[in-house]
């Protein structure tokens, strides 16, 4: 109305002409918060969920004095878990998985403690983190799980890279 107004009638189709050309160059691309939800994929909505939207709290844990022999008899042969988080109390301390505990000789299963083989260089993720963050921080060290701890080092839980993928199975079941 203000171009009509403004140029009584002249500018009027030109201005029409533009509108439609911007409309094609620009594409799928906006800047626009209120169109970015249309035009945002599947993926990267589900990337941008909160890490507790995939984040398991019941999670079987070792303890920290637990012997090896232990952890393999009821984590990866009685639960066939390939990594169990070790756990101090409350205190989150490590992953310990079955090829790490497996390098061990057998004679010492019995008396060495889960502390003594666990993974404590393995990153933890923190409840504020998105998806995007743990599966970046899983692809980093090649896992398939990813601790989640409070400020403090407090176990909460775990983040499993198939419990992600099945996320999106989920959300696609509950979206029709």
């Amino acid at each position: 109305m203000f171009v009509a107004e403004s140029s009584r009638g002249a500018a009027v189709v030109p201005a029409l002409v533009a509108a439609a050309v911007s409309q094609l160059v620009a594409g799928d691309a906006s800047v626009s918060a209120g169109q970015k939800v249309e035009r945002i994929g599947h993926l990267e909505g589900r990337l941008a969920l909160p890490i507790s939207s995939a984040l398991t709290t019941d999670v079987m844990t070792v303890p920290s004095d637990a012997t090896v022999s232990e952890f393999m008899w009821v984590h990866a042969i009685g639960r066939r878990q390939q990594a169990v988080p070790v756990v101090d109390g409350a205190s989150y301390l490590g992953l310990c998985s079955v090829d790490k505990a497996s390098q061990l000789d057998r004679s010492a299963w019995e008396t060495t403690p889960i502390a003594d083989v666990l993974d404590d260089d393995v990153p933890t993720a923190r409840p504020s983190w998105r998806l995007r963050d743990a599966i970046a921080a899983m692809d980093r060290v090649g896992a398939d799980q990813l601790a989640v701890t409070d400020n403090h080092g407090g176990f909460i839980g775990v983040v499993y890279g198939s419990e992600i993928v099945r996320l999106g199975e989920i959300l696609d079941q509950t979206e029709q």
